[in-house]
């Protein structure tokens, strides 16, 4: 298993991050980069907030950062508003078996060979 996949020029990373759905269940959130990630929690947490959901001042700050387009700013109001936390991994390796199209070598050994399935 290897982050380092010889198809592509570099290896692949992904940004992603770590919250709660409304039953408090583990919502992962998954893109290609930070930038694109920062995006996504904006339109998947921040906009569905609700106004019933925080109070009057909270939601000045959050959308007074969403109108001058400060994102990061609009999630970290979010959480203060909802008490709701995300974890955010930024850069981080894919892993993979192997290479797409590639096929395995026969001098190198399968890491699961699997059941004998010989009769004995």
């Amino acid at each position: 298993m290897s982050v380092y996949d010889p198809a592509l020029r570099q290896s692949r990373r992904v940004a992603y991050a770590l919250g709660s759905s409304d039953d408090g269940a583990p919502e992962p959130f998954i893109a290609e980069d930070a930038e694109a990630l920062t995006l996504v929690l904006v339109l998947r947490l921040v906009a569905r907030l609700r106004p019933d959901q925080a109070e009057p001042g909270q939601l000045t700050v959050i959308r007074d950062a969403l109108r001058a387009e400060e994102w990061q700013q609009a999630i970290g109001a979010w959480m203060a508003a909802t008490g709701q936390v995300v974890d955010v991994f930024d850069d981080e390796p894919v892993w993979a078996m192997a290479a797409p199209g590639a096929r395995p070598r026969p001098d190198r050994p399968r890491a699961h060979p699997g059941p004998d399935l010989r009769r004995p």
